[in-house]
């Protein structure tokens, strides 16, 4: 049952589910950080809409005149940010889904790699369990071979 070579017979099929699993582990630092750099976009968006709010209203508020051409401006640019923010809010909740996704192909492919690496252990322990066996097995028959030998000589 064990290969004469001693070699772990699905060694390959082992190399190409670590190599797989680090494609996937690589596909998920990849989202994760499309992910990161969406959420310091949506705050930006925020800090600016926040930003245009505040200096507009500090103007209304300083001024005794307002300005309604400038006051419609601001209003269009914060409609703007709206959109881009409701935007980048559902480009977010897509990317979460993604990183969910990768976890779990990432969670399969580390199964899939300790499946194989069991077997390897199984298949060393074998391995191990039958050199000991043919050690003892030499060791014995040496044992018998000096008994018989000193049995003669002392007969």
């Amino acid at each position: 049952m064990i290969p004469k070579s001693g070699a772990f017979p699905l060694q390959k099929v082992l190399e190409f589910r670590k190599h797989l699993e680090d494609m996937r582990a690589i596909e998920l630092v990849k989202v994760q950080n499309e992910k990161n750099k969406a959420n310091s976009r949506l705050l930006r968006l925020k800090n600016q809409k926040q930003e245009v709010i505040e200096s507009t209203t500090a103007e209304v508020v300083n001024r005794k005149t307002v300005d309604l051409t400038q006051l419609k401006i601001r209003k269009d640019y914060i409609e703007n940010l709206n959109g881009k923010i409701t935007d980048q809010k559902h480009k977010i909740v897509q990317l979460t889904e993604q990183v969910e996704e990768e976890r779990q192909k990432l969670g399969e492919a580390m199964k899939e790699r300790k499946i194989v690496e069991k077997l390897k252990d199984r298949f060393t322990e074998r391995k191990k369990a039958e050199i000991k066996r043919l050690e003892n097995k030499k060791t014995d028959e040496v044992a018998i071979r000096m008994n018989v030998t000193l049995g003669k000589k002392g007969v």
